[in-house]
């Protein structure tokens, strides 16, 4: 990973934890639990950007197979609770590429998106582009 995507992350981890921070009357999360959440990123970057741990570009990625563990949860019905897992699960089995970053304005017109971002970074495959800002058209 470059040093522009690592920029990137810790920029997005020092945006969302000001925020938090500014807005902690509403979110209920005091210093403590935020300071926590930073450090564990932090870390997880630095495992991230570590070269050993990186994962195999050239190896296909597998799904694991999840199974509830219902000892310790309330009991639910199990149809929709199945049916939760089976969306999501159909959501991450099509997620080759990731795009992430801040949104500054979306509008809406039917099934159209009109959208324009700002400080992220797009992952396709095996690399990552940093940008500042990028606009988009969305149908829906």
């Amino acid at each position: 990973m470059n040093f522009e995507i690592n920029r990137v992350y810790r920029f997005i981890i020092e945006e969302v934890c000001r925020t938090v921070e500014d807005e902690s009357i509403l979110t209920n999360i005091d210093s403590v639990a935020l300071k926590e959440l930073k450090t564990g990123w932090y870390e997880k970057l630095a495992e991230y950007t570590d070269l050993s741990n990186m994962p195999d570009m050239n190896r296909p990625i597998s799904h694991l197979d999840f199974e509830p563990n219902y000892n310790n949860m309330m009991m639910l019905d199990n149809d929709v609770y199945m049916d939760d897992i089976r969306s999501s699960e159909t959501v991450e089995e099509n997620c080759d590429n990731l795009f992430m970053c801040l949104y500054v304005k979306v509008n809406k017109s039917k099934n159209k998106w009109k959208c324009q971002f700002k400080d992220g970074f797009v992952n396709i495959g095996p690399m990552d582009f940093a940008f500042s800002t990028a606009q988009g058209d969305l149908l829906w």
